[in-house]
């Protein structure tokens, strides 16, 4: 329904007419019904009877006339995005883990232009119907007349959860995640039949990673590296894509902080300062947490193929807290163009030249961008929220007027 000022409107003084029947209109005001400004009279050439009694002629009798309501002015959008933030902060204070399914919603329907449509018939997709399910009554009751789209509720609520998300980011000051940009268009299928998309597979190499990237949402290289900080929040579902990693990526799924980077890179896993100069030595750089690739048999999930993936087990042997990278990842510091089966994901060099192997080359345009990421969370979580924001723009020209939507709060 609309929403409405509370402060009543006073009619406008001229006499009005209505019908009882007649419903009260929409439009702000009621154009009075024009009065004669003589009484009806006879034929000039007619001889007037007198009446036994005469009484003067009168005007044909009038209804006591009825003040139409006048509507009252729409609530601001300002106004009602502040009441749907409030109910999806909410939602999230009810169940944690939908942040991170925020987020993946956030980005997943801006693969091809915001708009608030994912085509669940994608495998890629799959998992998101629960994000989904979870708003959908917000945005049932706010999207009619409010100004508002299911895309832009939809990307409201991905900028919310990873701003509420850095409750324990290593020691950053807080960083905001505005919602500026109103307007956005849903697509005509609905929320889970959009268009088809193409979405990064899992096994790019850095080259691939960043052509994607460049091509699809026009990053740059180094956007490119601080959206991959993403992956510091949720899990990875074998059902949903093969890859079987309840902790996530850094075993703290919960969290926007840089502890993505910091499986990545070697060094002090404490020190997370850096002051805009010094890094610790390359040597000291590609010495992270060693990974060991594995492949995750997915032969009884349909349409899911077997993965190749690295692990890490923190704590040492087969029951330590297991850690996943995929391929994608991996290709932020290292370059697997000559060692990667591009069918399979088999990956034939080793992330640290263990056990005899061969260690990968590191990936030069990316690896020391990811490094400053891991010992300067402050950073990173400035770059990560202005690149998260332009992606959840992706499609819209936001140098036009408002004519032309979005339109900037």
């Amino acid at each position: 329904g609309e929403f409405f000022d509370p402060s009543p409107t006073v009619s406008p003084t001229a006499t009005t007419t209505t019908t009882p029947s007649d419903p009260p209109t929409k439009t702000p005001t009621v154009s009075p019904t024009k009065i004669p400004t003589r009484l009806p009279t006879t034929s000039p050439t007619a001889t007037p009877t007198k009446a036994p009694f005469p009484n003067p002629p009168t005007a044909s009798p009038t209804a006591t006339p009825t003040k139409a309501p006048v509507p009252i002015p729409p609530i601001p959008i300002s106004t009602t995005i502040e009441e749907v933030s409030d109910e999806i902060r909410e939602l999230l204070d009810d169940d944690s883990d939908l942040g991170a399914k925020f987020v993946r919603l956030g980005f997943h329907m801006c693969v091809g232009g915001c708009d608030g449509c994912v085509n669940m018939n994608n495998v890629d997709n799959k998992g998101l119907e629960v994000p989904i399910n979870a708003i959908a009554s917000i945005v049932s009751t706010y999207t009619s007349d409010s100004g508002l789209s299911r895309a832009d509720i939809w990307a409201l609520a991905a900028l919310i959860a990873a701003e509420e998300a850095q409750d324990n980011n290593n020691g950053a000051q807080f960083v905001d995640f505005p919602f500026e940009w109103y307007g956005r268009t849903d697509c005509s299928q609905g929320a889970f039949s959009g268009p088809d998309q193409d979405f990064p597979p899992p096994d790019l190499s850095t080259h691939q990673l960043l052509g994607f990237f460049s091509t699809n949402f026009g990053l740059s290289t180094r956007e490119t590296v601080a959206l991959m900080g993403a992956h510091t929040l949720g899990e990875l579902s074998r059902m949903n894509s093969g890859f079987d990693g309840p902790r996530g990526w850094n075993n703290n799924r919960r969290s926007l902080d840089n502890g993505f980077y910091d499986g990545l890179i070697g060094g002090d896993e404490n020190d997370n300062r850096f002051d805009g100069q010094n890094l610790p030595d390359f040597d000291t750089l590609i010495r992270a947490r060693d990974w060991d690739l594995v492949e995750e048999n997915n032969n009884d999930i349909p349409d899911i193929p077997n993965r190749f993936v690295w692990e890490n087990r923190r704590g040492g042997g087969g029951g330590g807290r297991r850690t996943l990278m995929t391929n994608a990842d991996m290709a932020l510091v290292r370059d697997f163009s000559e060692h990667i089966n591009e069918s399979t994901g088999e990956v034939s060099c080793s992330f640290r030249g263990s056990n005899g192997g061969t260690r990968c080359p590191h990936a030069e345009a990316t690896f020391y961008i990811a490094a400053e990421y891991k010992y300067d969370v402050q950073t990173w979580i400035e770059d990560f929220s202005d690149v998260f924001t332009k992606v959840l723009l992706q499609g819209y020209d936001t140098s036009s007027s408002c004519v032309n939507p979005p339109c900037q709060l």
